[in-house]
């Protein structure tokens, strides 16, 4: 399974977008994404999601003896409800990853932390099924 994904925000007052493709991995809840100008796809996890207004995703990367972690709570509102917000941020604290190192993105290039130890495992969401997902 193969489809479109467009990341549009402002960035420098400007629109701003990048378009790329997702492929639905063999593993449930698992999408490699690859966006324009990147050598290689990502491992995109999506640990939990309710397919109408949020998905949790979560990604990481060994690079040498450190590890560089990606989450993101992907809504299809600019400014989620703190309901929404709180359900999505505890999918991460239920998988021990550490929200205190979240920044909440203004439509920006995220900031890159290096960690030290390799990336862990971290359950997905099991019966994730892409013929659910909603485009809009």
């Amino acid at each position: 399974f193969r489809l479109n994904v467009t990341n549009a925000g402002i960035k420098n007052n400007a629109p701003d977008v990048i378009v790329g493709t997702a492929i639905q991995s063999w593993q449930p809840g698992v999408l490699k994404v690859k966006f324009q100008g990147a050598p290689v796809y990502g491992t995109y996890k999506v640990l939990d999601t309710d397919y109408t207004s949020y998905a949790s995703v979560y990604s990481c990367i060994n690079f040498f003896l450190f590890k560089i972690e990606f989450a993101w709570v992907l809504t299809r509102d600019t400014i989620p409800t703190p309901e929404i917000s709180a359900m999505a941020e505890k999918v991460f604290t239920d998988r021990n990853i550490n929200t205190g190192l979240f920044v909440k993105t203004v439509q920006a290039a995220p900031e890159v932390i290096l960690q030290p130890g390799p990336c862990e495992e971290k359950s997905t969401k099991s019966e994730f099924d892409m013929s659910k997902v909603k485009y809009s």
